[in-house]
């Protein structure tokens, strides 16, 4: 059997195309690798997953109870974002850490996210982190203004982000968050020039900055330490290109490829250190760049991203689009654990492949 070709269907995603970083040869080495990286995966509910069932009384324990059940290792909640019993900016640290200790339940780590690197808010999202335990942290440019002054806004405050890291021995993960190009991730981080600040790459984000999602994940691959796993469809409105958040596996995306060349990324040791399921369906985002674009474009500071629903939608329907949103996020977890399963058992054929054919010699 050929075991390259089957690894290049494999990649190929359904007809998909294999944009970004080569595919490697297959050897004894590399199937050993991956085995082993896929052995290890550590798997993180994302608490957008649930936004609607948060925004309508979810609480943190529920959802970490939700995630807990799923199966998952781990939970990212957002540091400032909903109402009471969501939102951890201001708690006392006693009632974070109550939280976090998860008494009498198997523990699930914990991360947070924040849709900002503001000064006020990185000291408050760290001193979280201090209360609850957590070593990671993901942020993202949230600013205005041209190109240019976005990007040094950006490494005057990730520099300052980097102190605070180094200080407390956390580390913060900058997202692409649907603005710069991989090129201009790259250029940020390489200027902040700080082992405790890496890439946070999403699989979807790319499409709102005009780019092949997995052209950047080879740009920016040196740096990217962790994941938020979702799929898109690609759309164009009123000529203006739209990323429309969908379920896993419906979409656009080539997510076996991507996959694939995370599991790949670092030499000795797994560089992306987990995957995050972040489902979106129906968040709609109009692409924020094009080529036509002067590099004197102001680019007016953006909300956090939001996942509408219709104006007066009826009780009955809401709570079947809660129930819906909750069966989403858990497909999507079960469908990206399929394809890395295949990946596996892939590799798993061809060293008993070998093995095999090295006992008949």
């Amino acid at each position: 059997m050929d075991f390259q070709q089957r690894l290049l269907r494999f990649v190929d995603g359904e007809g998909h195309g294999t944009w970004g970083i080569p595919v490697p040869l297959l050897d004894e080495s590399l199937a050993k690798k991956l085995l082993f990286r896929i052995e290890n995966i550590r798997w993180y509910l994302n608490r957008y997953s649930l936004e609607l069932n948060v925004d309508r009384g979810l609480t943190r324990d529920e959802f970490i109870d939700i995630a807990r059940d799923w199966g998952f290792d781990g939970v990212q909640l957002h540091n400032a974002k909903g109402g009471r019993g969501v939102c951890l900016a201001g708690e006392s640290d006693d009632v974070l850490h109550k939280m976090a200790e998860q008494q009498g339940q198997r523990k699930l780590d914990i991360q947070l996210d924040i849709s900002t690197t503001s000064r006020s808010e990185i000291e408050d999202v760290s001193r979280v982190a201090r209360a609850t335990g957590t070593r990671v942290i993901r942020c993202y440019i949230r600013t205005g203004g041209t190109i240019k002054e976005i990007l040094q806004t950006a490494v005057d405050e990730m520099r300052y982000v980097a102190e605070i890291a180094d200080k407390w021995d956390q580390d913060f993960l900058l997202e692409q968050h649907e603005l710069l190009t991989g090129y201009e991730m790259i250029d940020v981080v390489e200027r902040v020039g700080h082992p405790r600040i890496g890439i946070l790459f999403d699989f979807g984000n790319p499409v709102a900055a005009n780019r092949e999602p997995l052209d950047d994940l080879m740009v920016m691959r040196e740096h990217i330490r962790g994941v938020h796993c979702k799929d898109v469809r690609i759309l164009g409105v009123g000529g203006i290109r739209a990323k429309l958040g969908v379920e896993m596996g419906s979409g656009h995306l080539n997510l076996e490829k991507m996959l694939f060349d995370l599991l790949c990324l670092g030499s000795d040791e797994a560089q992306v250190k987990f995957f995050a399921i972040q489902m979106v369906v129906d968040y709609l985002c109009l692409s924020n760049r094009s080529p036509s674009d002067s590099k004197n474009k102001v680019f007016t500071k953006r909300n956090p991203s939001d996942t509408a629903l219709p104006k007066n939608i009826t009780k009955r329907a809401l709570e079947k689009r809660l129930k819906k949103e909750r069966a989403d996020a858990q497909a999507g977890f079960v469908f990206t654990k399929k394809l890395v399963e295949e990946l596996r058992q892939l590799l798993s054929d061809y060293l008993d492949d070998r093995r095999s054919t090295e006992s008949t010699r």
